[in-house]
């Protein structure tokens, strides 16, 4: 009997990798894919594929519930934050269509949603966050970077509720103007360089919104942690350090670090997590680790541990079907890398 999943936001970068190593594990398993953008990368890799609105609009879960129906879909996992959310305050409407979905409560999820909810609590459980300023306005901003001019310090600035790194403002001592990456999602600029009173038209640009949350720069790399659990206990914690700290999409290496595995198992414990989540860690300069962030579902890149032989996207479907998980050893030292390649589209 065929087995029909329903996979949200497949137009990210690495949707069509996990679409086929999902159709690679399993020979029963059928993919609808789902996404608000009608080229959306990861279409012509799924068996059907539906164009919906974005997750925050109000047209979004009736858009998906129709497709639910037609489709017949088994399981639903939301791989953005906006889908987890609206999907998880429907979830026991779903399960009484005998419907799974991937994700667990909401309220647990609109805390890890933003930053400042998020470092509150963590806090509270004795946990290691940066510490952090919330600025509500300009004046707010430009005073603090004003006192890091005092201080030589090189400090990150972040909107409490943006994801993947969109947003990400880096302030550093040793930068004379602006510094971009790839895929622009995390910006550098120099400290003096943001403050001269030709430079307040970029303002606007970088700081679109406030609040914003202001904290001291932690040491690169960054590492994500992928976090597959059941019912508050941990399966697998993977360690991933990112090849370009700014660029979450450029590459990982899979890594032994036992503290980073240990927190892991703290974080699922603590919330009594079930099925995939990703946490970004980074260290202070004493080497203590950091969680930067902890996502509402998996990994945009969980397609890396995937790839280097772990199928730890392709356990959901098997915790959803009520199967065990086999122990398997965690291919530490594996480098992945993107690449770009070339497809028909059948659409």
């Amino acid at each position: 009997m065929t087995y029909s999943v329903l996979l949200t936001c497949v137009g990210g970068q690495y949707g069509p990798e996990l679409i086929c190593q999902l159709k690679s594990r399993f020979n029963d398993v059928r993919v609808v894919g789902v996404d608000a953008s009608p080229v959306a990368v990861g279409r012509s890799f799924c068996d059907q594929y539906y164009e919906v609105p974005v997750g925050a609009n109000y047209a979004y879960f009736p858009t998906l519930l129709e497709i639910i129906k037609t489709e017949k879909i088994n399981l639903v996992i939301p791989t953005s934050d906006e889908e987890a959310l609206v999907l998880s305050e429907k979830k026991r409407y779903l399960e009484a269509l005998e419907v799974s979905v991937a994700c667990i409560n909401p309220d647990l999820l609109k805390i890890f949603s933003n930053k400042l909810e998020t470092y509150k609590i963590l806090r509270e459980r004795g946990l290691q966050v940066p510490d952090t300023i919330e600025l509500e306005n300009e004046y707010d901003l430009r005073c603090r970077l004003e006192d890091c001019l005092k201080s030589d310090r090189d400090v990150v600035l972040k909107p409490p509720a943006e994801r993947g790194g969109r947003g990400v403002v880096v302030i550093r001592q040793d930068l004379e103007q602006l510094l971009t990456f790839g895929d622009r999602r995390e910006v550098h600029c120099g400290l003096t360089w943001i403050l001269a009173d030709q430079n307040r038209s970029v303002w606007s640009e970088l700081f679109p919104k406030f609040p914003l949350m202001m904290m001291d720069r932690l040491v690169e790399p960054v590492y994500d942690l992928d976090l597959l659990a059941w019912r508050g206990e941990p399966i697998y914690v993977v360690p991933r350090k990112r090849v370009d700290s700014a660029v979450p999409n450029a590459g990982h290496e899979i890594v032994f670090d036992q503290n980073l595995i240990e927190l892991g198992k703290t974080l699922i414990r603590q919330f009594e997590l079930s099925w995939l989540y990703d946490c970004d860690v980074m260290f202070d300069r004493d080497g203590v680790p950091m969680v930067v962030e902890i996502n509402p579902r998996q990994s945009g890149s969980v397609a890396v541990t995937e790839a280097a032989g772990l199928p730890i996207f392709s356990d959901v479907i098997t915790l959803a079907r009520g199967w065990s998980i086999p122990t398997r050893d965690i291919p530490y030292g594996v480098k992945v890398l993107p690449r770009s390649t070339l497809f028909r589209d059948k659409y």
